[in-house]
C-alpha cells in the first residue's frame, strides 16, 4: 500500500471536527504554496509578460479606471 492509500484510509476514519481541522489545515497549505509561487515567479521574472502586455494596453488606450 502507497502513502497515499495509507493517508486516504487514515482521512475516511477522521471524525466530522477533525476532518474539517484536516482540510482547514490543507487549504491554508495550499494558499501558502501558491502565495510562495506567485513571490518566486515575480522575482525571476517568469510574470514580466503580464507586466509588459498590462503596460501596453495601458499606452493604446484599452484601459479604464478602477
Amino acid at each position: 500500500m502507497t502513502t497515499l492509500a495509507q493517508i486516504e484510509q487514515a482521512v475516511m476514519t477522521l471524525t466530522q471536527d477533525d476532518f474539517q481541522k484536516l482540510y482547514q489545515w490543507m487549504r491554508e497549505r495550499d494558499q501558502q504554496q501558491w502565495d510562495q509561487q506567485i513571490k518566486d515567479d515575480s522575482y525571476n521574472g517568469t510574470l514580466d509578460w503580464l507586466a509588459d502586455q498590462a503596460i501596453s494596453e495601458y499606452r493604446q488606450g484599452r484601459t479604464r479606471p478602477l
